[in-house]
């Protein structure tokens, strides 16, 4: 299949399972994109809705299909990992679209306008509109597109939180090809690995415009999974492990190490003995300890100390990072207006 253009090609990879009810949303958005440039790949999971025909009947409109179907059904990480292969080689850039979720018509223009010629950017995103209503601020300075590594790791580590929306990313189609399978089949949090892997050794590039929109779904699959088991705690815990000492200096990541694992102590031991969740108190005790670490009651007793002066410094530290995220969009609002007026 010829891909003539002198922008670089985007290969936007949708994994799809009994997705009939939104596929065609997604597919249109696709279409309806601005950058030239572009395959639409699209992997059917053994799906046993209309989700065959539905490919079938948009195939070759503007934006090329490339389509395939798995045997049988394939675990989430397995199936991403399969469909992002499918990304042709020639591509610069592989942009993950869930089979619910939508793109804003410049959404691909505007990432790849973000990332430029910058050979260090490994991946580009952006803000996310949410179905549940708003936009998130993901707490980066609005004055600023490209961000290193490490700044983001520490602050995504440190925050508690995902300034990255991490099923929203688009990432150099060579990575795909460094490790196989992409994902990671042993954690439920596949997409945030690929994050921290990437930023590991490369810098972000961030649109400040909500330029996709998700589709959140409370009772899916993954997120009541990951509600029973509360799997993101452990799996944070993890990435502190992989990752960790590639954002920090080595003082620093046992401070941040630390501070996390007073958190997560105080959770496991709430779950014990405030909800009487013992099996999933003794699950994770046993993970942990698999991992290597043995937490006891003196660091459990630590950790209850602890907990009400952090609260105080978080409180002040995150009100000082609002105050720091105001100047910056209003210094980011000052230039548009300069570039308005001339």
């Amino acid at each position: 299949m010829p891909f003539a253009s002198d922008q670089p090609l985007v290969a936007i990879v949708t994994p799809c399972y009994n997705g009939a009810e939104f596929l065609q949303e997604v597919i249109d958005s696709v279409q309806e994109q601005t950058y030239p440039n572009l395959v639409h790949v699209i992997l059917d999971n053994a799906s046993k809705d209309a989700t065959p025909e539905i490919i079938k009947a948009n195939l070759g409109r503007r934006v090329p299909i490339v389509t395939a179907r798995n045997p049988e059904v394939l675990s989430l990480q397995a199936n991403w990992s399969t469909a992002v292969k499918l990304a042709p080689a020639e591509a610069e850039w592989m942009r993950l679209l869930c089979h619910d979720d939508r793109l804003r018509p410049d959404a691909i223009e505007k990432m790849v306008a973000a990332a430029g010629n910058r050979a260090n950017v490994g991946i580009v995103t952006s803000q996310v509109e949410s179905s549940l209503g708003g936009i998130p601020n993901r707490g980066l300075p609005e004055d600023r597109t490209i961000f290193s590594g490490a700044e983001i790791g520490a602050s995504m580590m440190t925050l508690g939180w995902l300034v990255v929306r991490s099923d929203h990313v688009m990432v150099r189609r060579r990575f795909i090809d460094e490790r196989d399978p992409f994902y990671d089949l042993s954690v439920l949090s596949c997409d945030v690995d690929v994050v921290f892997r990437i930023i590991s050794g490369h810098a972000l590039a961030y649109v400040h415009e909500p330029v996709a929109w998700v589709r959140e779904h409370a009772a899916s699959q993954t997120n009541t999974t990951a509600k029973n088991d509360e799997r993101g705690v452990l799996e944070w815990h993890v990435f502190f492990e992989r990752y960790g000492r590639n954002f920090f200096t080595a003082e620093k990541f046992e401070e941040a190490r630390e501070t996390y694992r007073r958190k997560y102590l105080l959770r496991l031991y709430a779950w014990r003995y405030l909800q009487g969740r013992r099996e999933l108190f003794d699950k994770h005790r046993a993970t942990l300890a698999e991992l290597g670490w043995k937490p006891g009651w003196v660091d459990v007793l630590k950790a209850a100390f602890w907990f009400g002066p952090h609260k105080v410094r978080q409180y002040f530290n995150r009100k000082a990072h609002r105050a720091m995220l105001e100047r910056s969009r209003q210094r980011r609002q000052s230039g548009l207006r300069l570039q308005a007026d001339a």
